[in-house]
């Protein structure tokens, strides 16, 4: 049972009989007040314990109360008006018919609401009692808050329910022989009984009350004797329910032509839409038609299916029911931002310093002070009477003109319904929301335009965080409606479609859903910008920095970049949606960028981030490393499990694939061929049952193949190459589509073998950046070492499968060809032994860093047998060191060829790391003496841990590798005065678990001052419990800045002293707040301790997971000190 839903479903009841009650009695109408004597007797038994009973049943003609309790000794008077005089008239009549002699308290029911008594009436009121009873002022005067005050309290399900029930049968929401739900939903739908059944079937067992107008599905639940068949109703002309808030809309391609085409529409759907209801629409279908539909709240369905309805219908019951909080913002933000959109004017804040629910600003144009315009921005959680109230005594007659009312949007309220009522009460219309005012001033001029230019998109296979299959429809209800998660990952391998979802997503969203201003990021225009960041600073990472180096990087005309205020307070009210594509690239080419670190820093705002939203493509084997870490300071178990929602974006099925092939030809014949070549193209995984098999990229290369009238089968060929590997899935679809051009062209005079294809593909996404011009296919054609039929090799090459001609510019067909393309040069390289020419050394030394794409290609061919490559590899490092490339980026073209290896092996231990480093870098005569070799740049992500141990190292760069106190280290490890040794310090560094000593290291070792301070450091530790009592002791002092899981900037320093204190700080806490005081991470002002912010976010690891920082573990050697 949803509680919270519960106690609102039982406000509105005592809202709906308090109104009603007035309504009706400001026509003299009476009857109703009789009436709930007798169900406030029922209602005051529940809730208090009482056993009253009506007054004229003991006492016939009872005229003094209305209601007694004799074993209580209680009387009760239930009254409509609160008054002085109404009491002291119930008291007179009590004391005439001497009533006190056998009742001692008395207790009076106000049904419209009571006010409060002055002292001097509480005084005449008791000179009337004359002590021969007794009235608690404060107790024994209630209401109808009072009674829910009492029930919310206590939080008594049981009570809750019953008094509910007693209201809705008063008010006739139930119909007799109805049991009362703790709320009510209508369900409408069309056609599809079986599927409603189970939906109603769900929503009863939740104990709610379900409105249908199905005859047929009513019958059905009443024919089976259902157990919950008395929560069901049927919505007839004579049941009202206006006081159901919530509709289930079950879509399908019948349900949009009958009712969203129709004026003639289902009686739920009208009342729903008449009563601006809060509507979930759901379907059972992926795909549906579209473009039929033109109400966008129905474009925006949930998808659901059988299997899983059980749980989805869960959730989608807990999200629509679930009160949802008003967004609570800093209205500093709102009143910067009025003034940025009113820059002209000059701004006075005219309720500044009162304690009211409002705000009233005023603006006045700079140079005429006679031209005036105001704004009531209404805070969270405003009540309207009261703000009406205060303006009409204090403002009123100050503003006749010009006056524009922002109102906070409150999830839980019908959003139509309360802008008019806004409207009517102030009189006047010029009334919005405050994110669609701030929108239209700030977005509405500017011009967005769709970027996916095509006519062929399938709507893919998608599975979401409960492996629920979905459609792109599924992306557009996670960003336009309610969820705990701000961040989604379209999750997916390489050549999948995710930057075709994305770009579909964005047009979908500016055609539909207009109010959103998307910022669409494509990394390959962000690298330049990104690759100047150092992102090991986590400031880095910051959402606006982003921002601002995207609107640098399109170069925006004639368009306002934002401020860091107008830019968060819009993304806050949810007008800005942002989507990064293919965030992949950026891993893979930065190697700081950290993947887990960009989203711990943008979810850690997640109870600042309102109603914004981050969409984010990346290939899934990053996403797997992201969500298996296990190291402290990128574990995503850092952010709240529901603040990120996974989308796994899924290879075609047949289906999909005979839907995409059916667009392009129109003859069964061809579209037969093509399904036929496609089996040929994919090799099936005989341990994988999985339907979704065909990648999009393969279904292109395919259509261009049917295209050109060419269906002969490929089956029947010998797989032949000095370049790629069979049993390499993406090598194997290669050679494919390189010897089918060969079968369909050689008539023509194209027999160009499949290597030369490849090593031509190689050239162009090398040597030429991934595209080239018609008149340069002949470059390209001898650097591969070809002589003859130059033009006819060209001819053929030019509507290859790989190419793509777009603005006179022939490009590799798709994205990731050109780091598969890139991985082959390398490969082709470690086989052939082949001269190491100066583009290829170039791509080893810059992009084969640990994280890149091209390594990952790499890795999946060697790792197949990566013993036999090891020879390979250390020829390959003697001929690097032989060549006269600058020694920097020898050195991490050689580190890179050793973690190519190294991640190539499945057993990933020091142990085995320190075999490879043997076989490559060992010295002839004793394998004990490593030479040259390089660790540079490589991520804490690797997880890479080296035994060290019985080895001596000479001339070797280790930089950038903050895993290295991690390695293991003994008395026979030495690196010498020849080596180097540089920015190896971390965070993350474990001074208990650290096995190097200094006698490891010579005396005159170069690299920075790393090495000393660590040990330093360490040795400085020269008790472990003494660093245990200073950790436990800067912990729990830290744990006093928090309020649950969230961290308060200031606190009281009693607080501070008094919550350490509680929780047995080991040390003295005056002795913390001095030293951390000195090393500049507090400050203390006015009794007050801040946390400086700067250093907030540490502090926030250190506490989460013991991560020290810099400032930190200098407090600790000053702590060490004072202790």
């Amino acid at each position: 049972m949803n509680i919270r839903s519960l106690f609102d479903s039982l406000s509105t009841r005592f809202s709906i009989l308090k109104e009603k009650l007035i309504l009706e009695n400001s026509v003299n109408d009476q009857g109703l007040n009789t009436l709930l004597e007798t169900t406030y007797i029922k209602i005051l038994n529940e809730v208090y314990g009482y056993e009253l009973v009506n007054s004229n049943l003991i006492h016939q003609n009872s005229v003094a109360v209305d209601a007694v309790d004799e074993k209580n000794r209680i009387y009760v008077q239930i009254t409509s008006t609160f008054s002085k005089e109404k009491i002291e008239k119930t008291i007179k009549l009590i004391n005439n018919h001497k009533l006190y002699e056998k009742y001692d308290t008395l207790l009076f029911c106000f049904l419209k609401g009571k006010k409060t008594l002055n002292n001097n009436s509480i005084s005449q009121i008791n000179k009337e009692i004359k002590g021969k009873f007794s009235i608690d002022f404060e107790k024994n005067l209630i209401d109808n808050n009072d009674i829910y005050q009492k029930i919310f309290y206590e939080q008594d399900i049981k009570k809750a329910s019953k008094v509910l029930s007693i209201i809705n049968k008063v008010l006739g929401l139930i119909p007799e022989g109805k049991d009362s739900g703790y709320e009510s939903i209508s369900v409408s739908f069309s056609n599809e009984i079986e599927n409603a059944y189970r939906v109603v079937e769900l929503i009863l067992k939740e104990g709610i009350n379900v409105y249908i107008n199905s005859k047929e599905l009513y019958k059905r639940f009443k024919n089976d004797n259902h157990r919950f068949f008395s929560f069901l109703i049927l919505f007839e002309n004579e049941i009202a329910i206006n006081h159901v808030k919530h509709t289930i809309v079950i879509l399908n391609d019948s349900y949009i032509v009958e009712n969203l085409q129709s004026e003639n529409r289902c009686k739920i759907l009208q009342q729903a839409l008449l009563n601006d209801n809060r509507i979930q629409v759901i379907s059972f279908s992926t795909i549906l038609d579209y473009s039929k539909i033109s109400y966008p709240m129905f474009k925006n369905w949930k998808t659901v299916s059988i299997e899983s309805l059980d749980k989805c219908l869960s959730k989608i019951l807990q999200d629509l029911l679930d009160n949802q909080n008003f967004l609570i913002f800093d209205e500093s933000y709102i009143k910067n931002e009025l003034q940025r959109i009113n820059n002209n004017f000059i701004l006075f804040d005219l309720t500044k310093g009162e304690n009211i629910n409002y705000h009233l600003f005023q603006f006045t144009l700079s140079s005429f002070e006679n031209i005036k315009m105001f704004y009531i921005l209404l805070k969270p959680n405003y009540t309207l009477s009261s703000v009406i109230s205060h303006f009409n005594s204090n403002y009123a007659n100050l503003i006749n003109k010009n006056l524009v009312i922002l109102a906070p949007k409150d999830p839980l309220q019908k959003t139509r319904n309360r802008i008019e009522k806004i409207k009517k009460t102030f009189n006047n219309s010029n009334v919005e929301y405050i994110q669609d005012h701030f929108f239209d001033k700030t977005f509405k001029s500017v011009k967005q335009e769709n970027i996916l230019l095509i006519d062929d998109f399938i709507d893919p296979i998608i599975k979401d965080n409960d492996s629920q299959i979905i459609g792109i429809n599924g992306l557009l209800n996670w960003v336009n409606t309610e969820s705990s998660s701000r961040i989604a990952i379209i999750n997916g391998q390489g050549g999948i479609g995710k930057t075709t979802l994305c770009k579909k997503l964005h047009d979908i969203l500016l055609r539909d859903f207009k109010r959103y201003h998307i910022i669409f990021i494509n990394s390959t225009v962000l690298l330049k910008e990104f690759s100047k960041l150092d992102f090991n600073d986590e400031k880095e990472y910051e959402i606006y920095n982003i921002y601002e180096i995207w609107c640098r990087s399109i170069n925006r005309v004639n368009q306002e970049i934002l401020d860091k205020n107008a830019f968060y307070i819009n993304y806050f009210l949810g007008n800005i949606l942002i989507i990064f594509d293919g965030i992949d690239e950026v891993i893979s080419t930065i190697p700081n960028f950290n993947l887990s670190s960009f989203l711990i820093n943008v979810a850690k705002i997640q109870e600042n981030i309102g109603k914004g939203k981050i969409i984010i493509n990346c290939r899934d084997t990053y996403i797997y490393e992201v969500f298996q870490q296990k190291n402290e300071k990128n574990n995503l178990s850092k952010i709240d499990k529901e603040a990120i929602e996974v989308f796994d974006l899924l290879p075609f099925n047949k289906e999909l694939a005979e839907n995409y092939f059916s667009k392009h030809f129109g003859k069964k014949q061809k579209i037969n061929n093509a399904l036929n070549l496609l089996d040929e193209f994919v090799i099936k995984d005989i341990n994988n049952a999985s339907e979704y098999i065909y990648p999009p990229f393969i279904l292109e290369i395919v259509k261009k193949f049917v295209d050109k009238e060419f269906d002969e089968s490929i089956k029947d060929f010998t797989f032949c190459s000095s370049i790629l590997i069979e049993s390499d899935v993406t090598d194997n679809i290669s050679y494919k589509t390189c010897y089918r051009e060969i079968s369909k062209k050689e008539t023509n005079g194209f027999d160009l073998e499949v290597d030369k294809q490849i090593e031509f593909m190689i050239s162009l996404s090398i040597e030429k950046r991934g595209y080239i011009v018609d008149n340069e296919f002949a470059d390209i054609l001898r650097n591969i070492k070809l002589i003859d039929r130059l033009n006819d090799y060209a001819i053929g090459l030019r509507d290859h499968p790989f190419l793509i001609l777009k603005e006179n510019k022939y490009h590799l067909r798709f994205d990731f060809l050109n780091s598969y393309f890139k991985s082959l040069a390398i490969f082709k390289l470690i086989k052939q032994n082949a001269k190491i020419k100066e583009h290829v050394f170039k791509l080893l030394a810059n992009d084969c860093n640990y994280n890149s794409q091209i390594t990952k290609y790499l890795i999946q061919k060697i790792k197949i047998n990566p013993d036999e490559y090891v020879e390979l590899f250390k020829q390959l490092i003697e001929k690097i060191h032989q060549e006269d490339y600058p020694q920097e980026e020898k050195q991490k073209a050689i580190c890179n060829l050793f973690l190519i290896l190294q991640q190539s092996y499945k057993d990933n231990t020091p142990e085995t790391n320190k075999n490879i480093l043997k076989q490559l870098f060992s010295d002839k005569t004793d394998n004990s003496i490593i030479d040259k070799f390089y660790l540079i740049d490589v991520t804490e992500t690797s997880k890479l841990i080296i035994d060290f141990s019985n080895l001596f190292f000479r001339d070797i760069v280790i930089k950038n590798y903050h895993a290295f106190f991690n390695c293991i280290f003994n008395q026979d490890t030495l690196f010498d005065d020849t080596c180097c040794i540089d920015e190896v310090y971390s965070n993350e560094i474990d001074f208990e678990k650290i096995s190097a000593e200094k006698g490891n290291f010579g005396a005159y070792i170069k690299g920075d001052n790393t090495i000393v301070k660590v040990l330093n450091m360490k040795k400085s530790d020269d008790g472990l419990g003494t660093r245990k009592l200073i950790i436990s002791s800067l912990k729990l002092f830290f744990k006093c800045f928090y309020d649950g899981q969230v961290m308060k900037g200031e606190k009281l320093k009693n607080e501070i002293s008094v919550n350490y204190k509680l929780m047995n700080g080991p040390a003295n806490i005056d002795k913390i707040i001095r030293v951390l005081e000195k090393n500049g991470i507090i400050e203390i002002n006015n009794n007050r301790i801040f946390l400086m912010k700067k250093y907030r976010d540490k502090i926030d690891k250190f506490v989460d997971g013991g991560l020290n920082f810099d400032f930190l573990n200098q407090a600790f050697i000053n702590f060490k000190d004072e202790i």
